[in-house]
């Protein structure tokens, strides 16, 4: 039905056509909740659906809830078309007459937020729903809700015309898959970055939140750079979070916390702490600001920033 859009009426009837004459509830109530599933996907066409919902109502009783919600499905005016049968998260809210369910999204921070979505939640619903649950204003540009498989290697920006539950039949039960918020394109700001000796955003929770998208991306090896670039970001990070400490050094327990994972063996611990001391001491005194700004302006020099 979702591919042939000339079968919507004769998959309702087919179904229809089971309930007819049948005694047994149980098997009329799994007909009204196939009906039901169908309705999240495709209605009837416009001189069929009157009909149909006057058929519907002539049989519903004890599913009566299940039918309305179809019904009320048929009703709403068109929309964009799902492209994905229903998750087994979407059926089972379905099934239990739930308006909708909550969805974890992953956030830079390493925190999570929860949304509210249902069968007809776009992509820029939920980017609305995690811009005011963050506090982000709208000066903050280009962050949104990407599909992450990190097994994959992929990460890729949804569409804001895009279905939540398309993306969730998609995946198929797969748990490596997640929704992750953050900055999706950041091609314009390299040069920003560059000459700027401030925040180029007055929005500090977006800031933020885009330093520790960045910073993940070079400690996990998304964003590959050299070992020269890597100890001056380490000495940046290490100033960042260790700001009174009268001794900043990498040490085996910290150390993936500042040198991308994939550099860590590299170098011997002992000669990383050598090539650190000297660009420790030139950033002395910085602001944790200042610290951000530089470590952001080392990376637009990357090729492959942005």
């Amino acid at each position: 039905g979702i591919n042939d859009i000339l079968l919507h009426n004769e998959i309702y009837l087919q179904i229809f056509k089971q309930l007819l004459g049948n005694p047994r509830p149980e098997s009329i109530q799994k007909g009204f909740t196939l009906i039901l599933y169908c309705s999240t996907c495709f209605s009837p066409s416009v001189h069929f659906k009157t009909h149909f919902i006057d058929a519907l109502n002539s049989l519903s009783f004890e599913s009566s809830t299940l039918i309305q919600s179809a019904i009320n499905r048929f009703n709403e005016p068109n929309s964009n078309p799902r492209v994905e049968a229903p998750s087994l998260q979407e059926m089972n809210s379905l099934k239990g007459n739930e308006e909708g369910f909550m969805l974890k999204v992953f956030i830079p921070n390493d925190t999570t937020k929860a949304i509210f979505v249902n069968s007809k939640t776009t992509v820029a619903q939920a980017n609305l729903q995690m811009v005011n649950k963050l506090g982000i204003t709208s000066q903050a540009k280009n962050f949104g809700l990407c599909e992450v498989n990190e097994s994959i290697y992929l990460i890729r920006p949804l569409l804001d015309s895009e279905y939540l539950c398309d993306v969730l039949s998609r995946w198929d039960g797969n748990n490596q898959y997640r929704f992750v918020f953050c900055k999706k394109f950041v091609l314009e700001d390299p040069e920003k970055i560059s000459e700027e000796e401030r925040l180029w955003t007055d929005d500090k929770i977006a800031f933020d939140l885009f330093f520790n998208q960045i910073k993940n991306d070079v400690l996990t090896g998304k964003l590959p750079i050299l070992e020269k670039e890597a100890i001056t970001l380490a000495s940046l990070l290490l100033h960042l979070y260790n700001p009174h400490s009268q001794k900043q050094a990498l040490t085996k327990e910290n150390i993936s916390q500042y040198i991308p994972k994939s550099m860590i063996n590299k170098q011997s611990i002992k000669n990383w702490n050598a090539s650190l001391e000297l660009t420790l001491f030139e950033i002395a005194g910085h602001t944790a600001e200042d610290i951000k700004i530089l470590f952001f302006k080392n990376l637009a020099q990357v090729p492959l920033f942005g």
